[in-house]
């Protein structure tokens, strides 16, 4: 894509059609072709600009890949899984840190040590005993639960009432727990493409 177009959809590559698209009279996010990101293209997110599927796509225990980089940190939540009046959702959310944040019953919160402004491959992992949450492939935390199954109704990228300055390169979902051989795997194959150190065992 050309620089600085405007984008009202993210297509799905998997043949599901799981599109996320802009929702109402919220602002267009934009494309640039990134050096950083090792001459890929990114989308560039300012706040208030978001994307978001039109059906239940996603489960809780899954596995989740993003490829961003986030330039301001107060509470801002990039990605979300789930209604945000349901009784379970998870997202991940900037504030000095990247975060991965689980709310409902149970509630918690995965900190890392990675400050914003810095580019990382975050990877969520969620089953029925435990959430896990890897920067670069480095493990931050972990909490011990019993979380859900259930069907979530949208995803949502980009920002919500508190909006999101940053940029986005890939996104891969999975609708199941990988093992941690698959998830290194991945991990892999996208620090390679987009010139992000491995930081992982």
């Amino acid at each position: 894509a050309n620089s600085g177009n405007d984008i009202t959809c993210w297509r799905d590559l998997s043949g599901n059609g799981n599109h996320l698209e802009k929702s109402g009279s919220n602002p267009t996010v934009k494309t640039e072709k990134n050096s950083e990101f090792n001459q890929n293209d990114t989308i560039f997110f300012q706040p208030n600009a978001y994307l978001e599927s039109s059906s239940a796509i996603i489960q809780n225990h899954s596995t989740v890949f993003i490829v961003m980089k986030a330039y301001t940190g107060s509470n801002q939540q990039i990605f979300y899984i789930g209604p945000v009046n349901a009784d379970f959702n998870t997202s991940v959310r900037i504030n000095d840190y990247y975060e991965f944040l689980i709310i409902g019953t149970p509630s918690g919160t995965i900190f890392s040590e990675k400050p914003v402004n810095s580019k990382v491959v975050m990877t969520t992992y969620i089953d029925s005993t435990s959430s896990v949450a890897f920067l670069n492939g480095k493990k931050t935390s972990t909490l011990f639960n019993s979380y859900p199954n259930s069907v979530k109704t949208t995803i949502r990228l980009g920002g919500l009432s508190t909006g999101f300055t940053g940029h986005v390169a890939e996104i891969i979902i999975y609708n199941r727990p990988l093992s941690s051989e698959e998830i290194k795997e991945v991990e892999a194959y996208l620090g390679y493409k987009y010139d992000i150190e491995y930081e992982g065992d």
